[in-house]
């Protein structure tokens, strides 16, 4: 991957910026696509505790071949899109044809899984389906404060007319926003927000189960560092028989992905995210 120059940086922010003002994502994909993981599950529209995708894992595979086809783009054409993007919704045009269907089938069962892990845990959420919006992480990691205190009304609007009381993240991302950030940008926001493992940890205390391998446990840095959950996972793999091993960095020094630059600056987020990897080794 290689970098964008500073123009084509400012011209991705406009854009993520208007898609997030007119389309409410920063990816703003068909709704069928969000709610396909769903199909079949039996949950319930709606209710006061729900499982909350932010469509997250959704977004994963069309995020990933946006990145491949934007770093083709000449820099004299960024700020033609910049201009024609609000009125053609771009970002997902540019992913049309080149979407991976074994990764969206993987990510869409990752969701399914974790509905199943919920309800072992004595948990049957319900789903807000067309009204489960993007919490706006990427808008608020990049600076877009403006747009992202707008959205974030938006989002919180929707989960009080919808009458949600608790709230079930599926990434640490939204979770670390609809807890800690929300209430500071919206007023009289009270809902409870919870992680999934967090939910399934404290429903399945059983016992742990025969050791059938090992592995090395990346920490997300907001999951550990921001969240304070590190003990969850590690618990639940071991009741799936895995013997949990430390990288050096781990724990509530982890150390980031790369995830969050990746928009903007590629390179850097590669060379962060093997950096991780080999702390792993």
């Amino acid at each position: 991957m290689r970098e964008t120059p500073l123009a084509g940086r400012l011209d991705t922010l406009a854009i993520l910026a208007q898609n997030i003002a007119i389309r409410r994502s920063v990816l703003p994909l068909p709704y069928p696509v969000h709610t396909a993981w769903a199909k079949g599950l039996g949950l319930k529209r709606g209710g006061k505790t729900v499982i909350y995708t932010g469509q997250m894992y959704q977004m994963l595979p069309y995020l990933r071949r946006l990145q491949e086809r934007r770093a083709r783009i000449p820099a004299g054409l960024s700020r033609l899109a910049r201009l024609v993007n609000p009125l053609i919704n771009l970002s997902y045009m540019a992913t049309l044809g080149g979407v991976d269907m074994g990764e969206r089938r993987r990510c869409n069962a990752i969701l399914r899984r974790m509905v199943a892990l919920l309800r072992a845990a004595g948990v049957e959420p319900g789903y807000l389906y067309e009204r489960d919006l993007y919490a706006g992480a990427l808008a608020h990691d990049l600076g877009l404060e403006e747009v992202f205190i707008r959205h974030a009304h938006r989002v919180a609007r929707a989960l009080r007319e919808a009458g949600v009381e608790r709230v079930i993240c599926v990434d640490p991302h939204t979770a670390e926003l609809l807890r800690d950030v929300y209430p500071q940008v919206v007023s009289g926001f009270r809902v409870e927000v919870v992680h999934w493992l967090q939910v399934v940890a404290e429903g399945l205390r059983g016992q742990t189960g025969p050791v059938e391998g090992s592995l090395a446990l990346h920490d997300s840095c907001i999951l550990a560092r921001r969240l304070g959950i590190v003990d969850q996972p590690r618990h639940l793999l071991s009741m799936a028989g895995w013997e949990v091993t430390a990288p050096r960095l781990s724990g509530l020094v982890t150390q980031c992905c790369g995830g969050p630059a990746e928009t903007l600056f590629p390179e850097r987020a590669e060379a962060l995210a093997r950096a991780s990897a080999r702390s792993g080794n």
